[in-house]
């Protein structure tokens, strides 16, 4: 056995401290396998959320479409190309009104019939009254020798006719009578339109009805 001496006790701790290394942390490793799949998921999520100038883009496109088509749409109502002739508009909208052709609303029809009848002839021959009623208005046209042409006055009076005798018979018109007193009112239209009357479009007023005038009120306007 041999016996070693211990080392003595002044024994500078720097060389002791020699014989001991410290251990210093090693560098991180990281794997090439989780960059991969970093880069990967990084690359699906910037995929995914498209950039806020896509979006706005999207926005800008379909306003603008959005605005073409209510541009598109007015012109093809109101543009000079389409623009409707006043004679036109007022057969359409006598046609219109034909879903008021009913004994118990005889008040309401005959209102808007004249309500008709007005526009078409402030538009027609830019006659402006606007102090006088309607009923008023359109009886003063048929006095007037300078308003409007013999021929336009008996017309517009025929269908006056018919709407006194409404007035005067409590607001009550039978349908024939009704019927009578539309179709007046279409040929007034028809007749003091600019150039040959449109069959087609007194027809499309008359909402399909094959009644003609009857023979004593032909007869009346043949009187005049």
């Amino acid at each position: 056995m041999t016996f070693t001496r211990p080392a003595p006790a002044n024994t500078p701790a720097a060389k002791t401290a020699a014989r001991h290394p410290i251990l210093t942390p090693a560098a991180p490793v990281v794997s090439p396998v989780i960059l991969y799949g970093d880069a990967i998921r990084d690359t699906r999520q910037s995929r995914s959320i498209p950039p806020l100038r896509f979006w706005a883009m999207c926005a800008a496109g379909v306003i603008t479409l959005i605005g073409l088509g209510i541009w598109l749409r007015h012109w093809l109502l109101y543009g000079e190309f389409f623009k409707m002739q006043p004679h036109e508009i007022a057969l359409q909208h006598l046609g219109e009104a034909c879903r008021l052709r009913d004994p118990d609303r005889t008040r309401e029809y005959s209102y808007e019939v004249t309500q008709i009848l007005r526009r078409y002839i402030e538009d027609r021959f830019g006659i402006q009254k606007v102090l006088l009623p309607t009923e008023e208005f359109l009886c003063e046209l048929t006095v007037s020798p300078t308003a409007l042409p013999a021929s336009h006055r008996r017309l517009l009076a025929i269908f006056l006719e018919h709407y006194q005798l409404a007035k005067s018979a409590g607001w009550y018109y039978c349908r024939l009578d009704l019927e009578v007193m539309h179709l007046s009112a279409v040929e007034f239209v028809s007749q003091t339109a600019p150039g040959s009357p449109d069959t087609a479009s007194r027809r499309a007023a008359s909402s399909g009805t094959e009644t003609g005038m009857p023979s004593r009120h032909r007869n009346d306007e043949s009187k005049h």
